[in-house]
């Protein structure tokens, strides 16, 4: 079974591309697994400053490979809920990585790859883009997709795209919120560049952080106790060893040490 994807580097970028394009790019479980191991791989990677999951062919990723859906129909609860994990942690993944993640979107995407999509801290798309969450009408839901679609377009949005299993184009959710950045096809590429450009001039650890606030903080009602987390948060920044070297960098007018070019570990 090919494990559909492959991946590049080049200056401080790793790039993760889903490589089944007559299939749609569709997930199956060699795919999930690979996928899976090259977040974990660029996110413990210090020559890694920023991840892009992009797509080969015309559609980023139709959803579940339908050999796949045949292969978890035939097993038992247990087996299909270690199954379904799987995919859980490959979206938990992405949303945790220490690394910031874009997604690079054209054409289809469907189910998995909607969950894909949300579960990115960025995503950049073109007019060519679409998203449908159809499951309900094979009687299931894309459930371990929910939790990253709350989050990019809140519950009511939510709702409904997965409650009618209609399209939504790119227009849509690029208001709603699924896509930051709308941009013509043939600037994808530049797009992408611009925003990794604009995320390479952050601190690694400052940019981990970010990603760890939203998620601990985000739902969390507003309290005295939130506050005071905050504000210890804000101090191991400012007593860290990245904080420090930047704030002496801008009174010295000098580079910090991670705008450095650095190659990648083999």
């Amino acid at each position: 079974m090919s494990e559909g994807i492959k991946t590049g580097f080049d200056d401080g970028v790793a790039r993760i591309w889903l490589d089944r394009p007559e299939q749609g790019n569709a997930l199956d479980e060699a795919m999930i697994h690979a996928l899976h191991r090259e977040i974990d791989r660029s996110s413990d990677d210090d020559a890694v400053r920023v991840i892009v999951i992009a797509a080969e062919g015309p559609n980023f990723c139709s959803g579940a490979d339908p050999e796949w859906v045949r292969r978890t129909a035939a097993l038992e609860a247990a087996e299909n809920f270690t199954d379904a994990c799987q995919l859980a942690a490959l979206f938990l993944a992405i949303a945790s990585s220490r690394k910031p993640v874009i997604a690079r979107v054209q054409g289809l995407a469907s189910g998995g790859g909607v969950g894909l999509i949300a579960a990115c801290d960025i995503a950049i798309g073109a007019p060519t883009a679409s998203f449908a969450l159809t499951e309900v009408r094979i009687g299931q839901v894309a459930a371990t997709a929910l939790p990253y679609l709350l989050s990019a377009i809140g519950a009511r949005h939510a709702r409904r795209m997965m409650l009618t299993g209609e399209h939504m184009g790119a227009a849509e959710a690029h208001v709603l919120g699924l896509l930051h950045t709308l941009v013509a096809a043939d600037r994808l590429d530049e797009e992408v560049d611009r925003i990794a450009g604009a995320l390479k001039l952050g601190g690694p650890h400052a940019l981990a952080q970010v990603k760890d606030l939203v998620l601990d903080f985000d739902g969390e009602p507003l309290s005295r106790d939130l506050a005071e987390e905050s504000a210890r948060r804000l101090v191991e920044l400012r007593a860290s060893r990245e904080g420090r070297e930047g704030v002496a960098a801008l009174l010295e007018k000098k580079r910090p040490s991670w705008r450095a070019r650095r190659k990648r570990a083999e």
